[in-house]
C-alpha cells in the first residue's frame, strides 16, 4: 500500500491537477488571517474551509488515471482495494500538507509564537476536516460516480451538508467549539472529534471498495484496450479481461510489463511490429497489371531493407 501511496502521490504531482486546490486554500487563509485575531476562531474557520478544498483535493486525485490505467494499477498493487488504500493515503498526505500551511500562516502572518495546547487543538481541528473530506472526496469518485459533472455536483452537496449537519459530519461539531472560544475546548473533545472522522473515513472507504467492486470497466473501455492490444501498440496486464485476451490471441504471449518500469505503468509496453505486417502482400492471380505493380514495390521494399 505505501508503493501505491507514493505512486499516486507521484503520478498527482506529475499532473499538477492540485493547482486549484492550492490556489484557492492559499486565497482563504490571506482573507481568514487578513486581520490577526483570536487564534483558536482563525483556526475554526481556516478548518472549516479546507474541508471542501479536501473533497475536491481527494476526487482530483482519485480521478487522475483513466479506467484502464486505473485497472492496470490494481492488478500491480494486487487488487482494488490495495489501490484505493494507496490512492486514499496520500489524499490524506495532501490535506495534511494543507493543513500545515494553514497551522504555520498565522504565526506568519502576525510574527508571534502560539501555545503548544493552541497549536495542538489546531491540529486537531485541521486533522477531522482532511479525513472527512478525504472520505467524501473517495466516495465521489471513479469508477462510483463515473461522470465529471456528477461528481464534482455531488462533492459540492456532501461538502455542504457536513459543514451544516451537527450529526452526520464532525466538522461541524470542531468548528463550532473553536469559534465558541474562549474558553478553549477540551482537548480530549476534539480528539473524539478526529476519532469519529477516521471512524468515518474508515466506513466510507469499505463502502467506496464495496460499489467499484461491482462497476467494473464499461464495455467501451474493454473494447478501446482490445483495439490497442490488437494493433500491437501496447501489452495490458488486465487479468481475465477482454484486451488480455485479444493480446493474447492476436500475438500469442500474455500481456507483460516492460522490464525498465519501476512501479504500476502509466503507458502501455511498446512491442515490436508483427513481420507478417512488413512482408509485402502477394499480387493478385486475376490482375497481370496488380502483379507487376506489386512486383515492383516488393522489389523496392527489398532493396530499401538490404540497403
Amino acid at each position: 500500500m505505501t508503493a501505491v501511496a507514493r505512486y499516486a502521490l507521484a503520478d498527482f504531482l506529475r499532473s499538477q491537477r492540485y493547482l486549484p486546490q492550492l490556489v484557492l486554500y492559499l486565497g482563504l487563509l490571506a482573507v481568514l488571517h487578513a486581520v490577526p485575531g483570536p487564534v483558536l476562531q482563525g483556526y475554526g474557520a481556516s478548518a472549516g474551509a479546507l474541508l471542501p478544498v479536501t473533497v475536491w483535493l481527494a476526487l482530483a486525485l482519485h480521478n487522475t488515471e483513466d479506467p484502464l490505467q486505473a485497472a492496470v494499477t490494481a492488478v500491480n498493487a494486487g487488487g482494488r482495494t490495495r489501490a484505493l488504500l494507496g490512492r486514499t493515503a496520500a489524499a490524506v498526505l495532501g490535506g495534511l500538507a494543507l493543513a500545515a500551511v494553514a497551522l504555520v500562516w498565522p504565526m506568519a502572518a502576525s510574527g508571534t509564537l502560539h501555545t503548544a495546547t493552541e497549536l495542538t487543538d489546531g491540529l486537531l481541528a485541521h486533522t477531522t476536516a482532511v479525513l472527512t473530506g478525504t472520505a467524501l472526496g473517495g466516495l465521489c469518485a471513479r469508477p462510483v460516480i463515473r461522470r465529471p459533472g456528477h461528481a464534482f455536483a455531488t462533492a459540492a452537496v456532501l461538502s455542504l451538508t457536513a459543514l451544516v449537519s451537527r450529526t452526520a459530519s464532525p466538522v461541524n461539531s470542531t468548528v463550532r467549539l473553536l469559534s465558541a472560544a474562549p474558553p478553549a475546548p477540551a482537548t480530549a473533545t476534539l480528539l473524539a472529534l478526529t476519532a469519529w472522522a477516521a471512524a468515518l473515513l474508515a466506513v466510507l472507504t469499505a463502502a467506496t471498495s464495496r460499489l467499484a467492486a461491482r462497476r467494473p470497466l464499461t464495455r467501451t473501455d474493454r473494447q478501446w484496450g482490445a483495439r490497442w492490444c490488437a494493433r500491437g501498440r501496447g501489452a495490458l496486464l488486465i487479468c481475465g479481461s477482454a484486451a488480455g485476451r485479444a493480446r493474447e490471441r492476436q500475438h500469442g504471449q500474455p500481456a507483460r510489463m516492460p522490464r525498465s518500469s519501476a512501479g504500476p505503468p502509466s503507458v502501455l509496453a511498446p512491442t515490436r511490429r508483427s513481420r507478417r505486417s512488413a512482408e509485402p502482400r502477394a499480387p493478385a492471380a486475376h490482375s497481370p497489371v496488380a502483379g507487376r505493380s506489386h512486383g515492383r514495390v516488393a522489389r523496392s521494399r527489398s532493396s530499401r531493407t538490404e540497403w
